[in-house]
This record gives C-alpha cells, sequence and structure tokens, in this order.
C-alpha cells in the first residue's frame, strides 16, 4: 500500500459508507483500492460512496515497509559535508 493509498483508506476506517465529495480526489486510487478488494463501491458519479472491507483494515494494519539501510547508503546519494554548504565563495 503506498501513501496516496493509505491516506485514501484512511478516510474510509470508521467502516461506513463515506461519499465520494468527502474523500480526497484521486481517481486512481479510487480504482487500485476497489481492485485490490480494500474499499468497495456504490453508486456513480458523485452519488458514489466507498467502505473498507476486512482486508483493507487488515493492510491499513500491516506495518509500513522502510528502505533499508543499505539502499541509503548506495551511490545513488551524494553526502555534502556542511563546510561545503556553507562556504559558497571557495568556489
Amino acid at each position: 500500500m503506498n501513501y496516496y493509498q493509505r491516506h485514501f483508506m484512511q478516510h474510509l476506517r470508521s467502516g461506513n459508507w463515506v461519499k465520494v465529495s468527502a474523500l480526497p480526489d484521486s481517481p486512481s486510487t479510487k480504482v487500485k483500492v476497489v481492485k485490490f478488494g480494500w474499499a468497495e463501491r456504490k453508486g456513480r458519479g458523485p452519488e458514489a460512496c466507498y467502505r473498507i472491507t476486512e482486508s483493507g483494515l487488515e493492510a491499513l494494519r500491516a506495518p509500513i515497509p522502510r528502505k533499508s539501510k543499505s539502499s541509503l547508503d548506495s551511490d545513488h546519494f551524494a553526502l555534502i559535508g556542511l563546510g561545503d554548504l556553507l562556504d559558497c565563495s571557495a568556489r
């Protein structure tokens, strides 16, 4: 579950039907959470409502994956010393 999906699902956490107008405006996220079975939808257009499913509650309870330390230490990140940031006139 990514950040946008988690944010959307937090609005459904009560278990009640929630009108689409009260939810974040993210069409692709709405489609995905229904496709994954985390939420169900009834109605169409501005009358649509969403409700969290049991598997959606389980997905929200799951721990948020963290990046491993090794991925943070990779060559993709350049380390700059504080002195380099403060001393711009030396260049």
